[in-house]
C-alpha cells in the first residue's frame, strides 16, 4: 500500500474522481483528505503499474496546468 499526499483537498479529490473515469480505482487515505491511497493487487504486473502511474501523472499534469 502506498499513499500520495497533495497540497490540498481539491487536488486529491480530482485525482480520485478522474482516476476512476480512467479505469484506476484509488481511495482517500483514512486519516486525511489530502492524501490518496494506492492499493494494487498482489498479482499486479509491471505493465499495469506503469499504466496506473501514467494515469495519475496525466491527471496531475492537467490539473496543475489549469
Amino acid at each position: 500500500m502506498l499513499a500520495i499526499e497533495f497540497n490540498n483537498e481539491e487536488l486529491a479529490s480530482k485525482v480520485v474522481v478522474e482516476s476512476l473515469k480512467n479505469g484506476l480505482i484509488l481511495f482517500y487515505f483514512l486519516f486525511t483528505k489530502t492524501a490518496v491511497r494506492i492499493t494494487p493487487a498482489l498479482t499486479i504486473s509491471e505493465k499495469e503499474i506503469i499504466e496506473g502511474c501514467e494515469i495519475i501523472k496525466k491527471i496531475i499534469g492537467t490539473t496543475v496546468r489549469s
